[in-house]
């Protein structure tokens, strides 16, 4: 069975005026084919550019995660969760 990660939100946030540094958040859902919600599905963020992780996490019970504070840029994120094939996503 296959994954689908869904973005849900990519925002830009300032960090303290002092500092001037952005920020991003990624946040999203994982469902399988039919729709339905995968929990504890490990999500990771690798930055394109510097093929750095730069976040790895899990879905909670409502297949949802946030990735915060990013440094700002692209990423490729996967997922995987047991039954499934890992997914991919490219330049996010």
């Amino acid at each position: 069975m296959k994954l689908a990660v869904f973005i849900a939100t990519a925002m830009l946030a300032a960090g303290s005026l002092t500092a001037q540094e952005l920020t991003a958040s990624i946040s999203g859902a994982v469902l399988d084919s039919s729709g339905a919600v995968i929990p504890d599905a490990a999500v990771a963020m690798l930055n394109a550019a510097t093929r750095v992780l730069a976040w790895q996490g899990r879905t909670n019970g409502s297949g949802l995660y946030s990735a915060p504070a990013l440094p700002v840029g692209r990423y490729d994120i996967s997922v995987e969760a047991k039954g499934f094939k890992k997914s991919q996503i490219s330049g996010i």
